[in-house]
């Protein structure tokens, strides 16, 4: 289907697809692939006229949207424990040198 015949449901998806793409660290693991992966399970359904194949579709993309989610969740929390922990050696030092100072 042309993007000229795409439902507006269809068009926003891509959208929304694009708008993650530029949002999600690029230290994300297998992002660009899972991206591809999700577009191609979009224009999977788009071109797919059999409801129960639609379905079955949609079910897929659920499953491969939880798993990206999943993905950046994961590396967002690792970035905050890894910043977390930079910041209490940076206070660390900070208290070492104070220390110094006070002695």
């Amino acid at each position: 289907m042309s993007a000229s015949n795409r439902t507006p449901e269809v068009e926003q998806a891509y959208d929304h697809l694009d708008d993650v793409e530029t949002q999600v660290p690029g230290s994300v693991p297998h992002t660009p692939e899972r991206l591809e992966q999700l577009r191609a399970s979009v224009q999977a359904y788009e071109n797919t006229e059999d409801e129960s194949d639609q379905v079955e579709l949609l079910d897929r993309i659920d499953r491969e949207i939880d798993e990206l989610r999943d993905a950046i969740e994961r590396e967002v929390e690792e970035g905050a424990d890894a910043a977390h922990e930079a910041l209490e050696k940076t206070e660390r030092r900070l208290s070492e040198l104070r220390d110094r100072l006070h002695s």
